[in-house]
């Protein structure tokens, strides 16, 4: 313990806590910094079981540039390059992307990309693509976009409805409110 206070530990050496070591804070003596917990769950918050109203939790690579952050009772916020591109909110979630709009779904286990749209836990509708989603009807080579849902699939344009299928597979074009 120095003179104001601070504990300092050499480069390549830890802080060890428990009975077995079980907490270590390490420093490589280069540019890597360990927190090692072994055979636990690691908590990092705020002191909220001391009756303190807790803060935020904020991850930063690099001063002045977030990587997450953990509201007090509220929202998640994932960053990129220190912009906000993901938020927790209360009704779900908000994504934001690129200036051009795009959002990427991107899979890797060769079963396709969905989104689900559901309501108190049952599937209402989905939009996805994949490989064969024609009912048989497609070459297993053939890319399908899929369109379902337990009602009309409606299509529009400007504010006016321009197309619907409805339940049992008509369609009616050109069709307004």
């Amino acid at each position: 313990i120095t003179s104001n206070g601070m504990v300092r530990v050499t480069d390549s050496a830890s802080l060890t806590f428990g009975n077995n070591d079980d907490m270590r804070i390490f420093h490589d003596g280069g540019s890597a910094n360990y927190i090692d917990v072994y055979n636990k769950d690691l908590y990092i918050r705020c002191n909220r079981d001391s009756g303190i109203v807790g803060g935020d939790i904020v991850l930063q690579p690099q001063s002045g540039e977030n990587s997450a952050i953990f509201r007090d009772n509220g929202a998640v916020e994932l960053y990129y390059n220190n912009t906000k591109k993901f938020e927790t909110t209360s009704g779900g979630v908000d994504v934001s992307g690129s200036s051009d709009g795009v959002l990427n779904l991107d899979t890797t286990d060769g079963r396709g990309t969905f989104i689900r749209f559901k309501e108190n836990g049952t599937t209402k509708a989905w939009v996805g693509c994949a490989e064969g989603m024609g009912g048989g009807t497609s070459s297993p080579d053939q890319d399908d976009l899929g369109l379902r849902a337990t009602g009309n699939i409606l299509f529009s344009a400007n504010g006016a409805e321009r197309l619907r299928i409805n339940e049992s597979g008509g369609i009616i074009k050109g069709f307004t409110n």
